[in-house]
This record gives structure tokens, sequence and C-alpha cells, in this order.
């Protein structure tokens, strides 16, 4: 007969486990935010440097590169609230030294609404796209339709009805 043990678990650190509180984390003031600023900003540069090698120029994109991107992508605009929103809190709980950090404010924006952009350009789908024109999305519709002809009786015969 085969006796089983009991499991034994040790209990893990509440610190081991749990981040530390928002408070706490930012508790340095303003060169805190100033290094998360830096360290966000060079996670920006080296993800635009994957994408322009892995997708923006690259003939083989696969959906591998283009999932990785994405979550590349979701994973800045995380760190970038989560930089604005300590920004603010700064802001709130220090009016008399917050000198720099409405333009760190401001620059997180710019550079959150910019990697939004490239988030929508690339993932979203193609009718959602502002910069592709109307007329492209008519002659998908068209050639749906099957209204459509073959090359070279366009360019050599008259339209039909003229």
């Amino acid at each position: 007969m085969i006796q089983q043990s009991t499991p034994v678990f040790t209990a893990i650190p509440a610190r081991e486990i749990r981040p530390p509180s928002y408070s706490q984390w930012v508790s340095d003031g303003f060169a805190q935010l100033e290094n998360m600023y830096t360290e966000w900003v060079v996670s920006l540069a080296k993800i635009e440097e994957l994408a322009q090698k892995r997708i923006y120029d690259a003939d083989d994109t696969t959906d591998f590169d283009l999932r990785m991107h994405r979550m590349l992508l979701y994973g800045v605009l995380q760190q970038g609230e989560v930089l604005a929103l300590g920004i603010e809190k700064y802001m709130s709980e220090n009016e008399d030294d917050a000198v720099q950090a409405p333009d760190y404010l401001n620059l997180v924006d710019k550079k959150l609404e910019s990697v939004r952009h490239i988030l929508h350009k690339w993932h979203c789908p193609v009718d959602a796209q502002d910069e592709i024109p109307e007329s492209f999305f008519q002659g998908l519709r068209d050639f749906k339709e099957g209204r459509t002809a073959d090359m070279e009786a366009a360019l050599t015969e008259p339209p039909p009805g003229a």
C-alpha cells in the first residue's frame, strides 16, 4: 500500500507576491517619474526599431509578428498611462513644486497619441482606417458585386452603354 503524504505549503511572504502600493511606488518624488519617463521613451524607441524590421519594412511579416507588435504596443500604452497617472498625482499633491510636471505630462500624452495611431494604423480593420480613401472601398464593393471588367477589354473597348 502506498502512503500519500499531505503536501506542505509554505507561505510566500507578501512582499514576494504583491507589488508595492501606488503611493509607495511614487513616493520618491518627481525624480522617479523622470526616470520612468526616460525608461519608457527608451522602450518606445526599441519597439519602433523592432517594428521597422519585422513589420513596416518586412516582406515576410507573420501573424506572430503582428501579435507581438500588438502586445508590445499595448504594454507601452499601459506604461504610459501609469506614468501619466503618476505625474497627475504628483501635480495634485505638490502644487507649489510641480513646475516640470505639466511639460512631462504633455510629452507623455503626445507619445501615447502616437502609439494609439500606430496601433490603429497597423491593427484596426481596413474599413476603420481614415487614411484609406472612399474610392478604395467603392472599388471593393464593385468587385464584390461583380461590377468588374477584363483589364484588356477596359483599355481597348468602349465602356458599356457608351
